[in-house]
């Protein structure tokens, strides 16, 4: 658990790791972990290895089953929206 949280952290930052929330479950007799995501109250970008495509990181939404990395210029735009007061 330590190693996921720590994952997150390097990846998503330290708030952001707080949002998670990983626990061990049986389900059809093998062990799993879950993790419990809350939304983010605040823009969060991905920072990886050195491989994102912006220097402040890279912004993800969801969409449908899947992430969608929005450009630059987008995702300010969405920022704008969703996080502004009464977005």
């Amino acid at each position: 658990m330590r190693h996921l949280v720590q994952t997150v952290r390097n990846g998503l930052g330290d708030r952001a790791s707080t949002c998670i929330d990983p626990a061990v479950q049986i389900v059809q007799g093998r062990t799993v972990c879950v993790v419990s995501c809350q939304r983010s109250p605040e823009p969060v970008y991905l920072k990886w290895k050195g491989v994102e495509a912006s220097p402040e990181g890279d912004f993800y939404v969801r969409s449908g089953p899947g992430s969608v990395r929005l450009a630059p210029d987008s995702a300010r735009e969405y920022i704008r929206t969703r996080f502004s007061p009464g977005g």
